[in-house]
């Protein structure tokens, strides 16, 4: 119910599974994301919270941290809420896993010194 369907009927759904299967073949395109795209389709109630600007005003600076390569949540995502969100810190950590926090040293310390001291890295860092 949060976000609308987004195949497009069945010539769209094998389209995108031979993609799916042509970028991740040891896979065979079994991924979170298909299974709830697919799950998903056909859906017959509208979204009842459709995707929208994230409604974040008035707050001290942010840290919003993402690892380059999260198989279940894209960089490109945490870099759109970075947008968004005015005065956020976008902390990138280059790491494979869901999580900087838990995938990243560096990134640890960077979290831990923003929780604990309000010490935030520069706007746009990597590590």
């Amino acid at each position: 119910m949060d976000l609308p369907g987004e195949l497009m009927g069945y010539a769209d759904a094998k389209a995108r599974l031979a993609v799916a299967k042509a970028v991740a073949p040891r896979v065979g395109a079994a991924v979170e994301g298909w299974v709830i795209t697919a799950a998903c389709s056909g859906w017959p109630i509208a979204p009842s919270n459709p995707w929208q600007p994230t409604p974040v005003k008035d707050i001290p600076p942010i840290l919003i941290t993402s690892t380059s390569k999260d198989p279940s949540t894209p960089v490109s995502n945490a870099r759109g809420l970075a947008r968004q969100i005015r005065g956020s810190h976008l902390l990138i950590a280059d790491a494979y896993g869901h999580t900087a926090y838990f995938n990243s040293e560096c990134a640890r310390t960077a979290i831990a010194k923003y929780l604990l001291d309000g010490d935030l890295p520069p706007k746009r860092s990597t590590c």
